[in-house]
């Protein structure tokens, strides 16, 4: 890459006057262009990264919380799914009088997914009626716990 070569005194002898003063002004304008100034101070540098920073770490923490979001929102549409299916399953079975469980439909649940079902007695009250009660977990934590009645027809 060539240098810029800047008219000096040198290179012009005969000039004189109101135009060389003139030389000498642009001469000085080009060789520093923004006057009083070298450089960026470590001060400016500092507070430009920390900016920098400030904007890459709101824009990690915003993506991370999306991401736990969407996980989160998968995890209970599928627990809502997955009982809803089996408490109209258990509805639809036949009553059977003071049991403690129905049994399970035959979805399979994915992965790590477990549905129990539990019939509970309402007290005060006769045989004909019974508190169903699906409970959804995931990786032994409890989910998603849905509730409905049955009832002898």
């Amino acid at each position: 890459m060539k240098e810029a070569k800047f008219i000096t005194d040198n290179a012009i002898p005969r000039i004189k006057g109101w135009k060389r003063a003139a030389i000498d002004h642009l001469t000085k304008k080009l060789s520093n262009p923004i006057r009083g100034q070298q450089g960026t101070s470590l001060a400016e540098t500092l507070v430009g990264i920390g900016i920098l920073g400030a904007i890459g770490v709101t824009f990690l923490t915003s993506l991370t919380t999306g991401i736990n979001t969407v996980g989160m929102v998968d995890e209970q549409t599928t627990a809502q799914s997955m009982a809803q299916a089996q408490l109209e399953d258990t509805k639809s079975s036949v009553y059977l009088i003071a049991p403690t469980a129905y049994p399970t439909t035959t979805i399979t649940p994915p992965g790590d997914y477990s549905v129990s079902v539990e019939a509970l007695p309402l007290p005060d009250t006769d045989d004909d009626i019974q508190k169903i009660k699906v409970t959804v977990s995931r990786n032994g934590k409890t989910v998603l716990v849905l509730e409905d009645y049955k009832v002898n027809r």
